[in-house]
């Protein structure tokens, strides 16, 4: 499966662009991608700042591959290979559950899933030549840990196949092996608070869900949590 790649200097969000795509009548899958965004948006409505010519922005459209009662996994098999792509290309990335990958506690990525028209919506944003400076919150970019030639414009045809493979995986081999491979890349010494509950996370389960141990050994499925570190106000 391929995706025909659509480059935009400027819009206000890849995912709204992708959107009026649909609307006007194409169909998937396709990939928006952009050097710019106006209107960049994250999870929880919050904004995406990716300052201009900077970032990597993308989002892919794609038929569900699976029943809508899991799409909310999305961002977790999204996570598993967006991590692979950086790795590949050497950033020693570990992903921060549920939509976020990190470098020792910096950002460097985020994964906004969402539907429109029974049509799923992968949006990917990567800090590639410069990180944002956000207060409270850490950042790093690509090009803080590779070559700092590496084209950007040239990787994005070879990001957006990632991900349709990993989609395509997921669909074929179901949740418990994508979520054991999240767990494998997600960082393990942070803590996380939910519904009063603080602890640090000891697993992933086969719907995408956080396992949280707090201080007494119980374990508590967390669906939504928020970081209880500095970053918390940018990463949860």
């Amino acid at each position: 499966m391929t995706a025909r790649l659509i480059w935009f200097n400027q819009v206000d969000s890849t995912s709204d662009e992708a959107k009026r795509q649909l609307a006007d009548g194409r169909r998937p899958p396709f990939a928006i991608a952009a050097s710019h965004q106006t209107a960049g948006r994250g999870r929880m409505g919050k904004s995406w700042v990716s300052p201009s010519g900077s970032s990597l922005l993308v989002t892919l459209a794609i038929e569900p591959l699976v029943p809508a009662h899991e799409l909310a996994f999305a961002s977790i098999a999204v996570g598993v290979s967006l991590a692979d792509w950086l790795r590949h290309l050497g950033v020693p990335v570990a992903l921060k559950w549920p939509n976020d990958l990190r470098v020792d506690g910096a950002k460097i990525s985020g994964i906004l899933c969402e539907q429109a028209d029974g049509v799923l919506l992968v949006g990917v944003g990567v800090n590639w030549a410069d990180a944002p400076r956000i207060p409270g919150c850490k950042t790093c970019a690509v090009l803080d840990f590779v070559d700092p030639g590496l084209d950007r414009s040239a990787r994005v045809q070879d990001l957006v196949d990632r991900l349709l493979a990993g989609l395509s995986s997921w669909s074929e081999l179901g949740n418990a092996p994508i979520a054991e491979r999240f767990w494998s890349m997600a960082e393990r010494e942070v803590r996380y608070e939910h519904a009063g509950a603080v602890g640090r996370p000891v697993g992933i389960a086969d719907d995408g869900a956080l396992w949280l141990e707090d201080a007494t050994g119980k374990r508590h499925r967390v669906v939504a949590g928020i970081l209880c570190d500095k970053e918390a106000e940018c990463a949860s």
